[in-house]
């Protein structure tokens, strides 16, 4: 008859050491913001190409009407003043944009008819 070994049991407790855990995501953190570009950067200047002839329509030959829809902030007038857009900013403001249909100002709530 075989004896089996008497193995006593132990118990450990088994914990996960959260500590350096949250050290090294402290550290990548800071590594990531440090690493960041945060700076404002400023906006490009936009040089549009000038055209030196107009090139003729063929739709205006033709007879079919054009419709040209032009969208653009105001202008600083004595009622009406947009600071940010003074400044050389980018208004998105609705109130502060016009639509001009074939050269006349359209309201908004007119605009489906």
């Amino acid at each position: 008859m075989s004896r089996k070994k008497y193995r006593p049991t132990v118990k450990e407790d088994v914990q996960c050491n959260l500590i350096p855990m949250v050290d090294i995501m402290f550290l990548l953190l800071l590594f990531f913001m440090l690493g960041a570009d945060m700076t404002q950067r400023e906006q490009a200047v936009l040089v549009l190409p000038t055209a030196s002839e107009i090139k003729e329509n063929d739709k205006v030959k033709s007879g079919e009407p054009t419709t040209t829809v032009n969208v653009q902030h105001r202008q600083k007038t004595s009622s009406f003043q947009c600071a940010l857009n003074e400044r050389g900013g980018y208004c998105r403001d609705q109130e502060h944009w016009m639509i001009l249909i074939r050269g006349r100002e359209v309201p908004r709530a007119t605009l489906k008819e």
